[in-house]
């Protein structure tokens, strides 16, 4: 399994490490990819995976527009 960074991301530590956005990683260890995860840094990934397909849902497949509502005018009393 491998990450995927949401952002540019430096570590608070030492060493300073950066990872930038889109960057995929595969050789952090579990408890790593755990964390940036858990903190929405990064997203899980199958390892070389750049970005992730959009998924099409029906809901999103195309659909008939639908008609626009027409106004109605103010009507008198006769």
């Amino acid at each position: 399994m491998a990450v995927r960074f949401l952002r540019d991301y430096t570590v608070q530590d030492r060493e300073r490490t950066t990872y930038a956005k889109d960057e995929v990683r595969d050789d952090l260890s579990p408890e790593s990819q755990e964390h940036f995860v858990s903190r929405n840094v990064a997203v899980y990934v199958e390892a070389g995976q750049r970005k992730p397909e959009p998924a099409i849902t029906e809901e999103k497949a195309e659909q008939p527009a639908k008609p626009a509502r027409r106004k109605q005018g103010k009507r008198t009393a006769s």
